[in-house]
Protein backbone atom coordinates (compact mmCIF):
# COMPACT_ATOMS: atom_id res chain seq x y z
CA UNK A 1 0.00 0.00 0.00
CA UNK A 2 1.28 3.43 -0.67
CA UNK A 3 2.61 5.47 1.79
CA UNK A 4 0.48 8.95 2.79
CA UNK A 5 2.56 12.01 3.84
CA UNK A 6 2.00 12.20 7.06
CA UNK A 7 3.86 8.51 7.09
CA UNK A 8 6.72 9.10 5.33
CA UNK A 9 6.96 12.37 7.06
CA UNK A 10 6.99 10.30 10.35
CA UNK A 11 9.92 8.12 8.86
CA UNK A 12 12.10 10.84 7.41
CA UNK A 13 11.90 12.81 10.86
CA UNK A 14 12.12 9.73 12.98
CA UNK A 15 15.62 8.86 11.18
CA UNK A 16 16.79 12.28 11.79
CA UNK A 17 15.91 12.08 15.47
CA UNK A 18 17.39 8.29 15.34
CA UNK A 19 20.78 9.18 13.80
CA UNK A 20 21.33 12.54 15.20
CA UNK A 21 20.55 14.60 12.80
CA UNK A 22 18.10 15.92 15.31
CA UNK A 23 20.02 16.22 18.24
CA UNK A 24 19.01 15.64 21.94
CA UNK A 25 16.96 19.15 23.10
CA UNK A 26 17.09 20.40 19.65
CA UNK A 27 14.07 22.66 19.45
CA UNK A 28 11.72 21.73 16.37
CA UNK A 29 10.08 24.38 14.06
CA UNK A 30 7.27 22.89 12.03
CA UNK A 31 7.68 25.35 9.47
CA UNK A 32 11.62 25.08 8.59
CA UNK A 33 11.06 21.42 8.93
CA UNK A 34 8.35 21.04 6.56
CA UNK A 35 10.70 23.28 4.28
CA UNK A 36 13.24 20.84 4.54
CA UNK A 37 11.59 17.57 3.41
CA UNK A 38 9.38 19.23 0.79
CA UNK A 39 6.02 18.49 2.96
CA UNK A 40 3.07 20.49 4.44
CA UNK A 41 2.40 21.46 7.59
CA UNK A 42 -0.56 18.94 8.22
CA UNK A 43 1.78 15.73 7.91
CA UNK A 44 4.32 17.45 9.69
CA UNK A 45 2.25 17.49 12.81
CA UNK A 46 0.81 14.25 12.52
CA UNK A 47 4.01 12.81 12.28
CA UNK A 48 5.67 14.77 15.16
CA UNK A 49 2.31 13.20 17.19
CA UNK A 50 3.46 9.88 16.82
CA UNK A 51 6.85 10.56 17.62
CA UNK A 52 5.54 12.10 20.88
CA UNK A 53 3.75 9.31 21.78
CA UNK A 54 7.01 7.44 21.68
CA UNK A 55 8.59 9.55 24.05
CA UNK A 56 10.80 10.81 20.92
CA UNK A 57 9.44 14.23 20.45
CA UNK A 58 7.91 16.68 23.98
CA UNK A 59 5.78 19.46 23.78
CA UNK A 60 6.32 21.85 25.88
CA UNK A 61 3.68 23.65 28.11
CA UNK A 62 4.56 27.18 25.66
CA UNK A 63 3.93 25.32 22.77
CA UNK A 64 7.02 24.80 21.43
CA UNK A 65 8.60 21.66 20.52
CA UNK A 66 12.03 19.85 20.91
CA UNK A 67 13.55 16.79 20.88
CA UNK A 68 13.55 14.45 23.75
CA UNK A 69 16.42 14.72 25.75
CA UNK A 70 19.06 11.97 26.66
CA UNK A 71 20.34 12.12 29.47
CA UNK A 72 21.66 9.65 32.12
CA UNK A 73 19.01 9.52 34.32
CA UNK A 74 16.90 8.61 31.51
CA UNK A 75 19.83 6.01 30.03
CA UNK A 76 19.23 4.60 33.46
CA UNK A 77 15.41 4.20 33.09
CA UNK A 78 15.50 2.54 29.51
CA UNK A 79 18.46 -0.08 30.65
CA UNK A 80 16.29 -0.87 33.59
CA UNK A 81 13.02 -2.06 31.59
CA UNK A 82 15.57 -3.51 28.82
CA UNK A 83 17.24 -5.93 31.12
CA UNK A 84 13.81 -7.07 32.41
CA UNK A 85 12.31 -7.51 28.68
CA UNK A 86 15.53 -8.76 27.37
CA UNK A 87 15.71 -11.47 29.90
CA UNK A 88 11.96 -12.45 29.24
CA UNK A 89 11.96 -12.31 25.55
CA UNK A 90 15.08 -14.54 25.84
CA UNK A 91 13.27 -17.20 28.00
CA UNK A 92 10.58 -17.18 25.35
CA UNK A 93 12.39 -17.77 22.91
CA UNK A 94 14.43 -20.42 23.80
CA UNK A 95 10.53 -21.77 25.01
CA UNK A 96 8.96 -20.66 21.60
CA UNK A 97 11.33 -20.88 18.90
CA UNK A 98 11.45 -23.71 16.66
CA UNK A 99 15.44 -25.27 16.16
CA UNK A 100 15.28 -23.77 12.80
CA UNK A 101 14.12 -20.34 13.92
CA UNK A 102 16.76 -20.76 16.99
CA UNK A 103 19.64 -21.71 14.20
CA UNK A 104 18.59 -18.80 12.00
CA UNK A 105 19.15 -16.45 14.84
CA UNK A 106 22.47 -17.90 16.11
CA UNK A 107 23.56 -17.98 12.99
CA UNK A 108 22.84 -14.09 12.22
CA UNK A 109 26.64 -12.88 13.02
CA UNK A 110 28.34 -15.26 10.71
CA UNK A 111 28.79 -12.87 8.03
CA UNK A 112 29.95 -10.53 10.78
CA UNK A 113 33.86 -11.25 10.22
CA UNK A 114 33.38 -10.74 6.58
CA UNK A 115 31.53 -6.93 7.40
CA UNK A 116 34.48 -6.20 9.51
CA UNK A 117 37.33 -7.08 7.41
CA UNK A 118 35.36 -5.37 4.38
CA UNK A 119 35.23 -2.35 6.68
CA UNK A 120 30.99 -2.65 6.52
CA UNK A 121 30.49 -0.95 10.07
CA UNK A 122 26.75 -0.19 8.89
CA UNK A 123 25.99 -3.69 8.14
CA UNK A 124 27.37 -4.94 10.84
CA UNK A 125 25.83 -2.54 12.71
CA UNK A 126 22.37 -3.74 11.21
CA UNK A 127 23.19 -7.25 12.09
CA UNK A 128 23.15 -6.51 15.53
CA UNK A 129 19.56 -4.81 15.56
CA UNK A 130 18.58 -7.73 13.10
CA UNK A 131 19.45 -10.20 15.87
CA UNK A 132 17.69 -8.57 18.93
CA UNK A 133 14.52 -7.93 17.08
CA UNK A 134 14.07 -11.80 15.52
CA UNK A 135 14.36 -12.65 19.19
CA UNK A 136 11.60 -10.72 20.61
CA UNK A 137 9.79 -11.39 17.19
CA UNK A 138 9.80 -15.52 18.05
CA UNK A 139 9.19 -14.89 21.67
CA UNK A 140 6.22 -14.56 20.26
CA UNK A 141 4.55 -12.63 23.00
CA UNK A 142 2.79 -9.75 21.28
CA UNK A 143 2.60 -7.04 24.76
CA UNK A 144 5.85 -7.65 24.70
CA UNK A 145 6.71 -6.58 21.71
CA UNK A 146 4.49 -3.80 22.07
CA UNK A 147 6.57 -2.71 25.07
CA UNK A 148 9.60 -3.59 22.63
CA UNK A 149 8.70 -1.53 19.62
CA UNK A 150 7.44 1.43 21.61
CA UNK A 151 11.33 1.44 23.40
CA UNK A 152 13.66 0.88 19.95
CA UNK A 153 13.67 4.77 19.12
CA UNK A 154 15.79 5.39 21.93
CA UNK A 155 17.58 2.64 21.80
CA UNK A 156 18.75 3.10 18.58
CA UNK A 157 19.80 6.48 19.93
CA UNK A 158 21.77 5.02 22.21
CA UNK A 159 23.68 2.52 20.39
CA UNK A 160 24.17 4.94 17.32
CA UNK A 161 26.16 7.11 20.04
CA UNK A 162 28.29 4.27 21.44
CA UNK A 163 28.86 2.77 17.65
CA UNK A 164 29.32 6.27 15.81
CA UNK A 165 29.95 8.87 18.79
CA UNK A 166 33.34 9.24 17.65
CA UNK A 167 33.18 9.26 13.95
CA UNK A 168 33.90 6.04 12.20
CA UNK A 169 34.46 2.85 13.75
CA UNK A 170 37.36 1.16 14.11
CA UNK A 171 38.19 -2.57 13.51
CA UNK A 172 38.51 -3.09 17.51
CA UNK A 173 34.75 -1.48 17.71
CA UNK A 174 33.47 -3.71 15.50
CA UNK A 175 34.71 -6.41 16.64
CA UNK A 176 33.71 -6.14 19.97
CA UNK A 177 30.37 -5.03 18.62
CA UNK A 178 30.24 -8.84 16.83
CA UNK A 179 31.81 -10.58 19.68
CA UNK A 180 29.74 -8.70 22.59
CA UNK A 181 27.17 -11.49 20.89
CA UNK A 182 29.34 -14.67 21.17
CA UNK A 183 27.37 -15.85 24.90
CA UNK A 184 24.50 -15.53 24.01
CA UNK A 185 24.79 -17.08 20.28
CA UNK A 186 26.69 -20.13 22.17
CA UNK A 187 23.73 -20.44 24.48
CA UNK A 188 21.08 -20.59 21.86
CA UNK A 189 22.56 -23.02 20.05
CA UNK A 190 23.72 -25.10 23.23
CA UNK A 191 19.69 -24.26 23.74
CA UNK A 192 20.69 -23.22 27.75
CA UNK A 193 17.85 -21.22 29.07
CA UNK A 194 20.22 -20.36 32.45
CA UNK A 195 22.92 -19.71 30.29
CA UNK A 196 21.48 -17.48 28.09
CA UNK A 197 19.85 -15.37 31.00
CA UNK A 198 23.56 -14.82 32.22
CA UNK A 199 24.49 -13.55 28.66
CA UNK A 200 21.25 -11.48 28.19
CA UNK A 201 22.50 -9.88 31.78
CA UNK A 202 26.25 -9.34 31.31
CA UNK A 203 25.28 -7.65 27.22
CA UNK A 204 22.82 -5.50 28.68
CA UNK A 205 25.36 -4.28 32.09
CA UNK A 206 28.44 -4.03 29.36
CA UNK A 207 26.44 -1.76 26.94
CA UNK A 208 24.72 0.25 29.48
CA UNK A 209 28.32 0.82 31.04
CA UNK A 210 29.47 1.81 27.13
CA UNK A 211 26.98 4.77 26.79
CA UNK A 212 27.40 6.05 30.23
CA UNK A 213 31.31 6.12 30.15
CA UNK A 214 30.74 7.89 26.71
CA UNK A 215 28.37 10.39 27.85
CA UNK A 216 30.46 11.05 31.18
CA UNK A 217 33.60 12.05 28.76
CA UNK A 218 32.36 13.35 25.91
CA UNK A 219 30.10 16.84 25.56
CA UNK A 220 26.87 16.69 23.39
CA UNK A 221 28.12 19.64 21.60
CA UNK A 222 31.46 17.36 20.10
CA UNK A 223 28.33 14.78 18.84
CA UNK A 224 26.94 16.95 16.36
CA UNK A 225 30.17 17.18 14.66
CA UNK A 226 29.73 13.37 13.35
CA UNK A 227 29.81 12.58 9.81
CA UNK A 228 25.96 11.30 9.89
CA UNK A 229 26.07 11.26 6.03
CA UNK A 230 28.39 8.24 5.98
CA UNK A 231 25.72 5.88 7.79
CA UNK A 232 23.14 6.89 5.24
CA UNK A 233 19.34 7.01 5.84
CA UNK A 234 18.50 4.61 9.09
CA UNK A 235 15.91 1.89 7.88
CA UNK A 236 12.32 1.77 8.74
CA UNK A 237 12.76 -0.38 11.28
CA UNK A 238 15.50 1.33 13.30
CA UNK A 239 16.11 0.58 16.59
CA UNK A 240 13.64 -2.34 16.57
CA UNK A 241 15.90 -3.73 19.08
CA UNK A 242 18.77 -2.55 21.42
CA UNK A 243 22.16 -2.98 21.19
Amino acid sequence: FPKTQSGLAFERIRAMILDWSLQPGATIDEKTLGASLGMGRTPIREALLRLAEQGLVVFAPNKSMHVAELGLDAIRDLFEIRLHNDRLASRLFLSSATPDEKADVAGLFDAGQAHIDAGEHRALFDLDFTFHTRLVALARNDFLKIYHDNLTGHFFRIAFLTFYGNGAPTRDDMTRLLRGHDAMVEAIRTDDVQALDTATIEHCKSSYERVVSMLTTTRFSEISEMDVDLLGPAPDDAGEACQ
